[in-house]
């Protein structure tokens, strides 16, 4: 695989900076892990709600998908990679709500909340991990 995405590359990039090995490779197996991403969170949803329809899981699977808008879902970072996340995605749209979904109770981020001015309102769930809505304060 590597030799055909080099032969493919190497002939059609006479730029002054030719791409790396290494960035065409990422870029690659970046797009073949999204669809088995998209799978596995259809997956997930699945086993939460067994007889749901295929159609609703997928939209479930999307809205929980890491690039949703207004969606995070943190469950199997450590921390403070959920602490960090939820305050990049606050600083980039800061009038949107936020929907996050982490696998423990934030509280170092609710004293950030608060300090920034943002409402919050948090409801376990029935897997053990939290869904937290933050809006900005009125």
């Amino acid at each position: 695989m590597i030799r055909f995405l080099r032969s493919k590359y190497a002939s059609r990039d006479r730029s002054p900076h030719p791409k790396s090995t290494e960035s065409v490779l990422r870029n690659s197996i970046g797009a073949m892990i999204e669809p088995v991403r998209r799978s596995f969170a259809i997956l997930e949803a699945l086993s939460r709600r067994p007889h749901g329809t295929i159609a609703a899981l997928a939209a479930e699977a999307v809205q929980l998908a890491p690039g949703a808008q207004g969606t995070l879902d943190l469950r199997r970072l450590e921390p403070p990679e959920p602490f960090l996340r939820v305050v990049k995605r606050l600083r980039e749209a800061p009038t949107t709500p936020l929907r996050v979904r982490i696998h423990r109770e934030p509280f170092p981020l609710y004293d950030e909340l608060r300090g920034l001015g943002y409402r919050y309102q948090t409801r376990p769930l029935e897997d053990g991990s939290f869904e937290i809505l933050i809006e900005p304060g009125s």
